[in-house]
């Protein structure tokens, strides 16, 4: 086809991490890692919760973009 990354096309995908050659998201996967020790340390094990809870707790980790190489800046 003839076309060259990045000069003719860009490409994004919808993960990766950081530092890595793909430009796209990083979902920080450490991080939730962290967060998921933390809630079931913290907040779960202390009050013998079991099961799934009446009401669900959400924990939002922000993702982070990579630039990577194969976008043009």
């Amino acid at each position: 086809m003839g076309f060259s990354v990045p000069n003719d096309v860009g490409i994004a995908v919808p993960s990766t991490y950081a530092g890595y050659r793909n430009s796209g998201i990083d979902q920080d996967y450490p991080s939730m890692g962290r967060e998921a020790v933390s809630l079931l340390l913290d907040k779960l094990l202390p009050t013998g919760s079991l099961g799934v809870p009446l009401q669900p707790l959400n924990v939002v980790v922000p993702p982070r973009w990579n630039a990577g190489l194969f976008l043009k800046n």
